[in-house]
This record gives structure tokens, C-alpha cells and sequence, in this order.
């Protein structure tokens, strides 16, 4: 006895159809049949706060979060991440986001880090305020 060979099962190239697709309702149109040379919409980049001048950076509401612990990074002292925590109702990992993400990349300011005392100080270098004042430190 001999083996009968298997019939190879057909493949698909190029020559054969494939089935059309159905769109999932029947009121369905292609967008590109539609308006084929409708213009794009193209948008403007915003500039981000270091690409602006220093005058229209954008700066925070008086008043916000932002804003006080912004006043708390100016003071001479400078500030602890429990002191802004404690002001703001934020958790570390938010403050230090904070630091990162707004202090030194979208307002790109000089944010600098200190022990004092065995606690670690974060202050703003540059203008510095009294007592979360906004009168200038005086030169000793």
C-alpha cells in the first residue's frame, strides 16, 4: 500500500479577492470619500515659560498653592518639604513633582537644596523676602 499525498490547502496571494469588509453600521461613510482634500487643521505651538520673556511668564494667582509655596521658597530661610506639605495638604512625592516639574522646568527658576540643622531647606536663589514679605532681604 501506498500513502496518498495530502492535498496542499490554498493560499492567499495576490491574484485572489479578499472579502470586503462591512462597516459596523449601515449608515457608515468613509471619511476620505467624503471631503478628500478638506485642509488640515494646523496648530500653533505654545511656547513653553523659559521660551517666553520674563515679563509675560506666566506666573500663579495670589492666593493659590502655588503661590504660597512660592513665597515660602523666596523667604531667606527657605522651606522644608513638611512645611509645604503642611501649607498646602500635599503629599512629598506631589511637592517634589512640584519642585521638579513647575519650580524648575516651566518657571526655570534656581531652586537650590541645603541641610541646616540635620533638615534639609529647599529656597529659590536670587530674590529673597522677609518673612514672606515681598520687601527685598537686605545685603548684610
Amino acid at each position: 500500500m501506498t500513502k496518498t499525498k495530502a492535498k496542499a490547502k490554498p493560499t492567499r496571494n495576490s491574484t485572489m479577492k479578499k472579502p470586503a469588509r462591512r462597516a459596523a453600521t449601515a449608515g457608515a461613510v468613509n471619511v476620505k470619500q467624503v471631503a478628500p482634500n478638506s485642509p488640515k487643521k494646523v496648530h500653533a505651538k505654545q511656547p513653553t515659560a523659559s521660551e517666553l520673556p520674563a515679563a509675560t511668564a506666566p506666573s500663579a494667582s495670589a492666593g493659590s498653592k502655588q503661590s504660597r509655596v512660592l513665597a515660602m521658597l523666596r523667604m531667606i530661610n527657605g522651606a522644608t518639604i513638611e512645611d509645604i506639605m503642611r501649607a498646602t495638604s500635599w503629599q512629598q512625592h506631589s511637592v517634589r513633582g512640584f519642585f521638579a516639574g513647575v519650580v524648575r522646568k516651566k518657571l526655570n527658576l534656581d531652586l537650590a537644596s541645603e541641610i541646616i540643622g540635620g533638615t534639609r531647606r529647599y529656597r529659590i536663589n536670587g530674590q529673597t523676602t522677609v518673612g514672606g514679605t515681598n520687601k527685598p532681604a537686605r545685603a548684610a
